[in-house]
């Protein structure tokens, strides 16, 4: 497999992305067991959720993109990895900083970015803006603005797809801090 890898780490190495991983970050991908293919989708998921991000920032700055904006720069890896592990028939659904989830569920970045700029092209017809990202086709039932508000309804997803016998499994993404809200847990 270390052979099979051995293009994209001296990709890594050298070239454009020159410096970007250490050596022993390098080593730790190809013994991973993931195929050149996989590794190069989830650079370029993650390379697409952080242009989409600094152009989202740079539209805010200048006025374009109305009402919140919550970026999800630097946390690229952890949408490309969590949900690269979900099928087709999985449900996901995430916190208020959720465009990095959508685009790596495959939620298409033209509609994401129309519906940052409240356009009727949208995915949710320019109203729901940066923090309510929502396409069930694909399972990705939204980010969610309140905090924490979202776990009882992973937990509600999860409980009705165990009553039903499906095998269609729900993922949450919270923050550290968010263990200790209401929803999550009681005093």
């Amino acid at each position: 497999m270390a052979c099979a890898l051995q293009g994209f780490a001296d990709g890594v190495s050298s070239g454009p992305w020159r410096g970007l991983m250490e050596a022993s970050t390098v080593a730790k991908i190809a013994g991973s067991g993931l195929d050149k293919k996989t590794l190069l989708n989830f650079l370029h998921q993650m390379l697409l959720i952080r242009k989409f991000e600094d152009k989202s920032g740079e539209l805010y700055a200048r006025g374009k993109i109305a009402g919140f904006l919550h970026l999800y720069n630097g946390q690229e890896a952890s949408a490309v990895g969590a949900i690269s592990t979900l099928a087709e028939h999985d449900l996901l659904i995430t916190h208020y900083r959720d465009h990095g989830h959508a685009i790596a569920r495959g939620l298409d970045v033209n509609r994401c970015m129309a519906e940052l700029l409240g356009k009727a092209t949208g995915i949710s017809k320019g109203r729901g803006g940066s923090m309510h990202f929502f396409d069930a086709s694909l399972g990705m039932l939204g980010g969610w603005a309140i905090v924490a508000g979202h776990l009882p309804l992973a937990v509600g997803l999860g409980l009705a797809s165990n009553i039903s016998g499906s095998s269609r499994w729900s993922s949450v993404s919270l923050a550290t801090g968010r263990r200790t809200m209401d929803t999550f847990m009681k005093p």
